[in-house]
């Protein structure tokens, strides 16, 4: 609870999309290390839909573990 008490306070002091931006920057860098790190050769158009790959698979990967953790949490009750 403090941490969003935190985080909505830095948002009504702040930029939000300055805020945003950084961490987006960041998340977007992350990608692109893991797909030079698979291949260095990789630039232009190549590069970036390796990138586009790995984000995809980031994000279906993430959305299968909440899907597992909602029909366990469904078997429990």
């Amino acid at each position: 609870m403090r941490a969003r008490i935190g985080g909505l306070s830095l948002h009504v002091k702040r930029d939000s999309y300055a805020i945003a931006k950084n961490a987006r920057k960041g998340f977007n860098k992350k990608f692109v290390d893991e797909a030079l790190a698979i291949d260095p050769s990789l630039t232009g158009r190549r590069l970036d839909k390796k990138v586009q790959l790995l984000r995809s698979l980031y994000f279906t990967k993430l959305a299968a573990r909440r899907q597992s953790k909602r029909s366990h949490r469904g078997a429990a009750k």
